[in-house]
């Protein structure tokens, strides 16, 4: 829908805060660009892949003993199975 002008005054009060509108929104993807740049920084990425390595290493320390547990369980079954026979 087309806004209905007036004046030429008016037509260049909207032009000056499109034009305004613009170098903002620029601003903002320069921003938005410059942020991106830096969280993908190698020791970014490397820290990222320690702390994922770090967290693994501590979620496998806690689930051996289970899997251990279970591996001896399943172990004992079969041999329990297997003399039977």
């Amino acid at each position: 829908m087309r806004k209905p002008y007036t004046s030429f005054e008016e037509i260049d009060f909207d032009l000056k805060r499109l034009n305004l509108q613009a170098q903002i929104n620029k601003e903002e993807v320069k921003l938005s660009l410059h942020e991106a740049k830096e969280s993908v920084t190698p020791s970014k990425l490397f820290g990222s892949f320690l702390e994922s390595l770090t967290s693994s290493a501590f979620l496998l320390q806690l689930l051996a003993p289970i899997a251990s547990y279970c591996m001896d369980k399943l172990r004992s079954s079969f041999d329990s199975k297997s003399k039977k026979k």
